[in-house]
């Protein structure tokens, strides 16, 4: 018999599950936090692109400027390839010491709904 909880934890459903089978619910954990700082660094990158565009406009041709947006589309380049680095090094430990949590790992990019609906259009003529 499962026992009733009254309330259900949306970030983690089945919260029971990680007593049952621990490995599964920390590998779980580990891929939605990478999943997490993914789309985080994706949204800062993206940001930081359009700051840099922005100043670059803003700079009317002055070298000091212009160097300061160089240095900026440097370092965000650098966060984007670090979390990528860091995907790679987990995959890679758990290649190494056969973790199939970590060697399994994917990149998952998150969803607001379902799977998108197939169109029919009909035969074609």
């Amino acid at each position: 018999m499962n026992p009733i909880y009254a309330i259900e934890n949306p970030i983690v459903p089945q919260g029971d599950t990680w007593l049952s089978n621990p490995e599964t619910f920390i590998s779980n954990f580990i891929s939605t936090l990478f999943t997490l700082f993914l789309v985080i660094t994706v949204i800062y990158f993206v940001v930081n692109i359009f700051q840099a565009g922005h100043k670059y406009i803003l700079s009317k041709g002055d070298k000091n400027k212009a160097q300061e947006v160089n240095e900026h589309l440097t370092y965000a380049f650098i966060g984007v390839f670090v979390i990528f680095a860091v995907f790679a090094l987990l995959k890679l430990i758990g290649f190494i010491f056969g973790i199939e949590g970590l060697e399994n790992l994917q990149l998952t990019w998150p969803s607001l709904g379902g799977s998108t609906p197939q169109v029919d259009y009909g035969p074609r003529v």
